[in-house]
């Protein structure tokens, strides 16, 4: 299989990439490419800009010193379904020139108050290749404890909240937790207990 994927790979990678446009209103920018894939076919694609940067990304699974997962309860008001309101792990964009680490337990400190032993990443994807080249990473943060207030954006609002793991399974079963990358996240975590 593995030979098969590698020999469709080298039909379809793409050996051009030429920038045709570029349209940036607000927070949400688009880029045009003319790219040429090495099989000769050439491809207009479009691709999301966030804040005039690719919108990479991190996702942190906290767990405390004392056994409990941070998770939030956040305003999300895209989410009509459930009036607005998000229920997922910390996270956050990555700055221009930040590492993914650091902008890891930057976004825990930011976002929860909360300073962490370790961080350990388990897992990468990107966020929608259809339309971005944007890439998430998530952390597992062990040994986190409550050390200073949160630290949110003027446009943040959310409320962190400690929960067992029997409780953060709860909230994925009943699909409390439901964006992408919080579910994720949450069975890469699931799979590397598991597996341990």
């Amino acid at each position: 299989m593995k030979e098969k994927i590698l020999e469709y790979a080298n039909k379809l990678k793409t050996i051009d990439y030429k920038l045709v446009s570029s349209n940036y209103d607000g927070y949400i920018g688009r880029e045009t490419y003319e790219v040429t894939l090495a099989n000769g076919k050439v491809k207009i694609i479009e691709r999301i800009i966030k804040n005039r940067q690719d919108g990479d990304a991190v996702v942190i699974i906290p767990q405390t010193v004392d056994g409990k997962y941070l998770i939030e309860v956040q305003s999300r008001p895209n989410m009509i379904d459930t009036h607005g309101v998000a229920v997922e792990f910390p996270a956050g964009m990555v700055n221009p020139g930040e590492k993914f680490i650091d902008a890891a337990r930057r976004e825990l400190e930011e976002e929860t108050g909360y300073l962490c032993g370790n961080l350990r990443e388990i897992e990468w994807h990107y966020q929608d290749q259809g339309c971005s080249n944007a890439i998430i990473k998530v952390y597992v943060a062990r040994n986190c404890e409550k050390k200073s207030h949160q630290n949110l954006d003027p446009d943040e609002a959310l409320e962190p909240l400690e929960v067992s793991l029997e409780e953060l399974i709860e909230l994925y079963d009943f699909r409390l937790i439901i964006d992408a990358s919080s579910r994720l996240a949450l069975l890469t975590y699931l799979r590397n207990i598991k597996n341990k």
